[in-house]
């Protein structure tokens, strides 16, 4: 099945529909020189990347977390690779759904959802993931995560994730 656009990554787990304040626009590395955007309620937090290449993070209210950050060269397979070693890191029983081929504003890219726990809660979450090839030829690489029981927040989190655009 191939998806038009990223809204159906958090609409997997929206159930209920609710209200997402006027947003402000993240632009990432720079805003002089943005590899994408993002749009953002503005009663969500913002945690900077750490250093060049670092995921930057945007957190709801109600827990749900969106990560973003780009890697270098065109090796998606190698960053879907690292992304699952990851989940594997962090969570226990995981199940995942094949990658899926996605397009978002005129990018290709991949797009893999799944559930598992995370091993520092205990709490049974829901993740998703996405990488795009961008056309400075680097990926951004997307991530997803919320309590399972997280419905407002993964309707917010679809409102952001449809806002991704390369810039």
């Amino acid at each position: 099945m191939r998806l038009k656009t990223l809204t159906s990554l958090a609409l997997a787990f929206a159930l209920v529909f609710g209200s997402v304040a006027e947003a402000g626009t993240i632009a990432y590395p720079t805003t002089k020189k943005p590899h994408f955007l993002i749009d953002v309620p503005d009663d969500w937090e913002l945690e900077q990347a750490e250093e060049p290449g670092g995921f930057f993070t945007v957190s709801g209210p109600s827990g749900v977390v969106l990560s973003f950050r780009t890697v270098e060269g065109g090796d998606l397979d190698g960053a879907i690779e690292e992304s699952m070693d990851f989940l594997k890191e962090n969570y226990k029983n995981v199940k995942l759904e094949p990658a899926e081929e996605v397009e978002q504003d005129g990018m290709s890219g991949a797009f893999a959802r799944g559930t598992g726990v995370d091993k520092n809660t205990g709490a049974p979450g829901v993740f998703a993931m996405a990488w795009f090839e961008l056309k400075n030829g680097e990926i951004a690489e997307i991530w997803y995560a919320a309590d399972a029981k997280d419905k407002k927040g993964a309707d917010q989190a679809s409102k952001v994730l449809d806002s991704f655009r390369a810039k």
